[in-house]
């Protein structure tokens, strides 16, 4: 079977996580419960039948919006 991420645009759930390096949980828990406070938000995601597939595009801004830290404690005030 090929990869649908070959066409450049679309990654499934595994392979968004191994871009990201997060777990698939990390993904199907921000999903479901990214939106509730104190939660972690994860990439926008497109849902197609039972499918579900990050753009390249949206994990590269949702890196880009998360905070740079020096380290650690710094953390605390985005939680």
């Amino acid at each position: 079977m090929t990869s649908i991420c070959t066409a450049g645009r679309l990654l499934r759930e595994k392979e968004a996580a191994l871009y990201l390096g997060c777990s698939r949980d990390f993904l199907r828990h921000g999903r479901c419960y990214g939106h509730l406070a104190g939660r972690t938000p994860t990439p926008k995601f497109r849902k197609i039948g039972r499918n579900v597939f990050y753009e390249i595009t949206d994990l590269d801004a949702w890196i880009e919006g998360s905070p740079r830290l020096r380290h650690t404690a710094e953390a605390e005030r985005y939680l």
